[in-house]
């Protein structure tokens, strides 16, 4: 799955990572400070910027979008090269 593939890179590169399986489950999630969201933009709850404004009303919450694939592929280099 593409969260976990980003999430293992990240925590390779020394990153403290915490995943959700769903908007549901990250509102769920012990209030803590964060530094970067990463988010479908299309989800069957929320969309990911307004996950990012019930996360925290008060930052300035911008989209940006990538490709999956790409973001697959270049995640499962990373981890490959840290084994």
């Amino acid at each position: 799955m593409v969260r976990d593939l980003v999430a293992e890179m990240r925590r390779a590169q020394g990153y403290v990572v915490t995943t959700a399986a769903s908007p549901k489950e990250a509102l769920e999630l012990p209030d803590e400070s964060w530094d970067l969201l990463v988010a479908d933009v299309v989800m069957p709850e929320m969309n990911g910027v307004e996950l990012a404004r019930r996360l925290d009303p008060r930052r300035d919450c911008r989209a940006g979008a990538a490709q999956t694939r790409q973001i697959a592929h270049r995640a499962r280099e990373i981890v490959a090269s840290t084994i």
